[in-house]
């Protein structure tokens, strides 16, 4: 049977956007950034799963770095990958919410984020 598009095929399930990111491995496991005596770990893989459906969640430690805004002072941590699907501009928002929230809570400055071939900080909530 022919197919015009991957849109046809009865087989394949189209998921949405696909969205990538990195936190601190080491803040991870420690309730001490997470809530309610709950490591980050089990806030995001407990988030993902019931408003997303599913999650990957890379635990090896890939290693980042980057300046400071000023140029001087280079930064290296080792962090933890993410990955989630989703559809709609309902979705995307309660993701960065929820992004933004868990940024405040891990005390990071920001998250770096790619969805599709963009990339952004995700800042904490302001106060």
């Amino acid at each position: 049977m022919k197919y015009d598009s991957l849109r046809d095929l009865p087989f394949l399930v189209p998921l949405g956007r696909i969205a990538t990111f990195y936190v601190p491995a080491h803040k991870m496991s420690d309730p001490q950034y997470g809530r309610d005596g709950r490591t980050p770990t089990q806030i995001f893989d407990e988030f993902f799963l019931r408003k997303f459906g599913g999650l990957t969640h890379e635990e090896s430690h890939i290693r980042g770095e980057w300046t400071a805004g000023d140029g001087q002072k280079v930064f290296t941590d080792l962090h933890q990958r993410y990955e989630v699907s989703f559809s709609g501009r309902e979705k995307a928002v309660e993701f960065l919410n929820f992004l933004s929230e868990m940024c405040g809570r891990m005390q990071e400055e920001s998250i770096y984020l790619t969805m599709g071939s963009r990339s952004w900080l995700v800042k904490p909530p302001a106060s």
